[in-house]
């Protein structure tokens, strides 16, 4: 007994050394019979490895050896060869059933110095190749369909699954509340998804990349773009690769959303226009609605990301927390964007008769509020998450700041045209501010009757998070219902959880119908995402230097613009200090201030902001 338990282990260390130097022979003898000389490592993944490989004539070339090609798929990069040249990378040789492709090697046509991509730029080329392949009848009959109803079948074993099972599921990657709370996500949206999975398994079919990020396309020096690393493609309906140039499918339902505002110039909604009308010349997405069948998609480009995971081995690789952290990442985005679609099917009307209420309000006589109308006006916000304070900011002052944002609204027109301002409805944009002016002075953003209360919510350590100023172009139409922030624990929705973040709302001119306010659900900070008929609406009536507080999980909207003016209000989001807004700002500075503006400030005014002070 002792002796076979010495042999056994030898045994089996042997025939994996046997198993390993085969596999390794018969890569040389591969590369050796298609004229390579040499190989040096690029880098090695638990799906793949890469090498840069040298020929008999000099010349360079790539070579990837695929760990788990698969076999409905395998002959896509050499097809996409012959579809799209120049547009997707010569393939050289290949054995796909051992998921061997030899590659041209795209670094010798690469711009030097290399320019770094825009996440949009790919999508011209990639809707060119989708179009290609959307009218190729042989990869159309080739490459098998691959199911949205199944990627959700798939997603949801892997939410229910203990840890371990299988190796590379991300949920038991993850920290057991976010993996509770996601799954819990997918189990609430089931109906929803399994609806978006219909409307994307019936609609026409192209190729789709999956994994379209920056790193996968190279710039030719004729200034094409070519996308590599087809191995994960699929044949579905155009979409599911979005999520990725978009950074999740929750900006590629905004993007899709404005398709038919020709006048939305944001990167975004531009790229996506370019990418649609590659595919509408076709002829065979006549009648499609791109804005429901992209969103659809990217929604399943995300679930494709977590299930593709699930057969790698990814423990002691390095890469178990980064595949899980964006897998979350992911997931949560997509819940927000499941949850503002359930907020939007809500009735936008009165939810009831006679469903409109007072704006809850607390009356300050004194210049300096007592502590009783402090204690009076936290209490009111705590029951309402909505609270109106007037008087809050000089009406000079106010008058000051709606003058730098005219002399600057040149620029904030160009951040808007390049994408650098967040879009956050119809004509409706959120802009970073600096606050080198009449912005910088404590009593704008320290303000003492918005601060005290917030500070009485918030705790005495609280923050200034972020300042904008949110534009309402005329002619935008109302926002969608939404919450700005999500629940910070979804799988527990009847957890009382107290404020955490709120956002302080200055108007910098009179709002009257025509311009449009805010429409809040006051109390509805206490019931998750979803808009409640049982629960009336307010509007507030703050005139300049007024201010109103809403904490970020308080459903809202704002009101169309039906004036020739554009409507201006700040957001200055006081918050806890361990707490980040990593939903909106993705793409711009929440809050910058200067070393001049901070040493202006009054000492103990400043722990507000000295986070945000360049060190």
């Amino acid at each position: 007994k002792g002796l076979m338990a010495t042999v056994r282990p030898r045994a089996a260390r042997r025939k994996l050394d046997l198993k390993e130097i085969a596999q390794n022979l018969s890569n040389e003898v591969w590369l050796a019979k298609n004229n390579v000389v040499d190989q040096a490592k690029i880098n090695s993944a638990p799906w793949s490895i890469v090498s840069r490989v040298t020929l008999e004539n000099g010349s360079t070339a790539i070579f990837k050896q695929v760990k788990m090609p698969n076999p409905a798929t395998f002959r896509v990069p050499e097809m996409l060869s012959r579809i799209a040249p120049g547009l997707c990378p010569e393939v050289l040789a290949t054995k796909p059933k051992r998921g061997f492709y030899l590659y041209e090697d795209l670094a010798l046509d690469r711009i030097e110095p290399a320019q770094e991509l825009t996440r949009y730029a790919m999508l011209g080329p990639y809707g060119a190749i989708q179009a290609k392949v959307a009218k190729d009848p042989e990869f159309l009959a080739k490459i098998p369909r691959h199911s949205a109803a199944r990627t959700l079948d798939l997603i949801l074993d892997l939410s229910r699954m203990p840890a371990g099972t299988p190796p590379g599921n991300v949920f038991a990657l993850m920290d057991t509340d976010t993996a509770a709370g996601l799954a819990a996500m997918l189990d609430r949206h089931g109906g929803r998804l399994r609806d978006m999975a219909a409307l994307v398994d019936g609609a026409p079919a192209t190729v789709n990349h999956t994994d379209l990020n920056s790193g996968n396309a190279h710039i030719r020096a004729s200034g094409q773009i070519c996308l590599i690393d087809w191995d994960d493609a699929i044949l579905s309906a155009p979409g599911w690769s979005l999520h990725m140039p978009f950074s999740g499918a929750h900006a590629v339902l905004h993007a899709a959303c404005s398709l038919a505002d020709t006048g939305a110039r944001d990167l975004a909604t531009v790229a996506l226009r370019q990418y649609t009308r590659a595919l509408s010349r076709t002829g065979l997405f006549e009648g499609t609605d791109f804005t429901k069948l992209l969103p659809a998609a990217a929604a399943f480009g995300v679930l494709k990301y977590a299930t593709d995971m699930a057969p790698y081995t990814l423990a002691g690789t390095g890469m178990e927390t980064n595949v899980a952290s964006f897998a979350a990442r992911r997931l949560k985005d997509l819940g927000e964007m499941l949850d503002g679609l359930d907020a939007e099917d809500a009735p936008s009307k009165p939810l009831a008769k006679g469903a409109t209420t007072a704006f809850p309000e607390v009356q300050i006589k004194s210049r300096i509020a007592t502590s009783k109308e402090i204690a009076k006006g936290a209490k009111l916000f705590r029951k309402n998450g909505a609270l109106l304070i007037r008087d809050c900011v000089p009406r000079p002052l106010i008058a000051a700041v709606n003058a730098e944002l005219e002399i600057t609204w040149a620029k904030h027109e160009a951040e808007i045209a390049e994408g650098r301002a967040l879009r956050v409805g119809s004509k409706r944009y959120m802009i970073s501010l600096s606050t080198d002016g009449a912005l910088g002075q404590a009593e704008v953003l320290a303000a003492s009757r918005i601060t005290a209360i917030c500070e009485q919510v918030l705790g005495s350590d609280m923050i200034l998070g972020s300042l904008t100023t949110v534009v309402s172009l005329p002619g935008s139409e109302a926002q969608r219902w939404h919450c700005d922030n999500s629940d910070l624990f979804p799988e527990s929705p009847d957890l009382d959880t107290p404020a955490y973040s709120i956002a302080a709302i200055i108007p910098l001119i009179g709002l009257t119908a025509d311009i449009g306010a805010t429409q809040v659900q006051p109390k509805s900070h206490r019931r998750g995402t979803q808009i409640a008929d049982d629960l009336p609406c307010a509007i507030p009536d703050p005139g300049p230097g007024d201010c109103y507080l809403m904490d970020s999980r308080l459903m809202h909207r704002g009101l169309p613009n039906q004036s020739n003016v554009k409507r201006p209000i700040l957001s200055l989001v006081y918050q806890r200090p361990w707490y980040k807004d990593y939903q909106n700002f993705n793409q711009q500075d929440a809050l910058t201030i200067s070393k001049p503006v901070y040493d202006a400030f009054p000492a103990d005014c400043q722990p507000l902001i000295n986070w945000a002070v360049p060190t």
